[in-house]
């Protein structure tokens, strides 16, 4: 049997989706599904030797036993990193384990390669740890059309920009595409793009996808622009063929690390 490991927030329905849709294509995967606080309360043995190679060992309250060399799959859905022992603690004290609980579970996903859904940075747990106008940069490379935005740390230095003294100093963004409730959605999920929109072109996703190294993106459109990019669907938690999409790839990524004909 195969674990695969899904890291959510609490109460993420999107997570329990999936996790239905994993259990229901194969018996043979053993998905569970783990809050970032669990793993934060864990016991944890992370080894690096002199060659690079890791061994990972998570022990989560209760017993459940988490081990690199078993694991096939992880998908993460959360960039939380919650330190609850150092509730009581100062906030430069919470702030620095906050950063070190980070770290050792950015090492962790790093050392699977490619058994993790999307590729992780220095910072980010889901994916590139990219700036949302980074996102949509990164868009417009890949070829798709995206909403025309302004940007700036002052909202003075804006060419006919009027408003208060106190907003002025502020900083300043405005899309020229208007973000309401009648907004798309297409979720990337390996090869396959679900989307709202028929005779969608799945190509410039598919190379954006690829640029942030990431099986699984969502991307908003507003009048057939980009409007927003994120490594975790949010949107589609509910929405069947975006669910099975992600439950099919990360079945497959699962399948394929075991030796299994996927």
């Amino acid at each position: 049997m195969a674990d695969i490991v899904i890291v959510a927030d609490p109460g993420d329905a999107g997570a329990a989706a999936v996790a239905s849709a994993i259990a229901a294509l194969h018996a043979d995967l053993w998905v569970t599904v783990v809050t970032p606080a669990s793993l934060s309360g864990a016991a944890w043995t992370h080894t690096v030797d002199r060659g690079g190679a890791t061994t990972t060992t998570i022990v989560l309250p209760g017993g459940r036993r988490i081990d690199s060399t078993e694991l096939a799959a992880v998908l993460v859905r959360s960039e939380a990193a919650p330190v609850p022992r150092f509730a009581k603690s100062s906030t430069a004290d919470r702030n620095y384990a906050a950063g070190e609980f980070r770290a050792l579970m950015v090492s962790w996903l790093h050392s699977l390669g490619s058994r993790v859904i999307n590729g992780v940075d220095g910072m980010g747990l889901s994916g590139p740890s990219w700036s949302p106008q980074r996102w949509l940069v990164e868009a417009g490379r890949a070829g798709l059309p995206v909403a025309d935005s302004a940007r700036s740390s002052s909202a003075r230095i804006v060419e006919g920009w009027r408003g208060s003294p106190y907003d002025a100093r502020r900083p300043y963004l405005a899309t020229g595409t208007q973000v309401g409730s009648t907004n798309e959605i297409a979720v990337i999920a390996g090869d396959v793009v679900a989307a709202d929109r028929r005779g969608l072109d799945p190509v410039p996703y598919l190379a954006l996808a690829a640029a942030a190294r990431c099986r699984v993106l969502e991307v908003e459109l507003a009048g057939a622009h980009v409007v927003a990019v994120q490594p975790v669907p949010f949107r589609t938690v509910t929405h069947p063929r975006a669910v099975n999409a992600v439950a099919a790839l990360v079945a497959r990524v699962a399948l394929t690390t075991a030796g299994v004909p996927a």
